[in-house]
């Protein structure tokens, strides 16, 4: 099978650089602050999770997920820029994760891949964390000049939906749900090493 990265190098940019600079973390600052304007998308992978899971959310903004979620579920926030005391501090792009306790069903993952020099290296780390993905990502639909809008959300890799659906593969990943937000699609990952039935808590 084609590693999709190899194409995609053809199109990657120097965006990578934003993501450590202080215009990058301004804008996380923001972000972290307030309510986004994709919240929906949040409410979808809500209704995806089985009640009472353990989430780890990687890269949770301004934690809104939680309030979408059944009061009996475990959520434990990460993100590069904490956007409040208890956020566990994050930099995926250069291998660091959070030192968290206990096992968790899901990891989310939601607006986070696009911005990941490595996506591939970032989804095999996560076996660690949970049996469980559930994780966004907007695909490059053709057109090249979409990596110049992509660029201008500080994106920094640019894959077709075969592509990122091959990335999962290589990760160990199977899908077990592909559903369409906005321009994008939320995907339900598992573990190809996970025997438990679905819904079923690790606790």
């Amino acid at each position: 099978m084609p590693r999709p990265l190899q194409g995609a190098k053809h199109r990657a940019s120097n965006a990578i650089k934003l993501l450590g600079q202080p215009r990058g973390r301004r804008r996380w600052r923001s972000v972290a602050g307030q309510v986004p304007a994709w919240d929906d998308r949040n409410s979808l992978i809500a209704s995806l999770v089985p009640r009472g899971s353990a989430i780890l959310d990687v890269g949770c903004g301004a934690q809104t997920l939680r309030t979408h979620l059944d009061a009996q579920s475990r959520y434990v926030p990460c993100d590069c820029v904490p956007s409040a005391p208890g956020v566990i501090k994050i930099d995926l792009n250069r291998d660091v994760w959070p030192k968290v306790d206990g096992a968790f069903d899901y990891v989310v993952m939601s607006g986070v891949l696009e911005y990941l020099k490595a996506p591939g290296a970032a989804l095999r780390r996560v076996h660690d964390f949970a049996p469980a993905v559930v994780t966004s990502y907007q695909d490059l639909r053709s057109e090249i000049s979409k990596v110049t809008r992509r660029m201008h959300h500080g994106w920094v890799n640019h894959l077709s939906l075969p592509e990122i659906l091959s990335v999962f593969e290589e990760a160990g990943w199977l899908v077990e749900a592909q559903v369409g937000w906005r321009d994008s699609y939320v995907f339900v990952l598992r573990s190809v090493n996970d025997t438990r039935p679905a819904g079923q808590s690790v606790g």
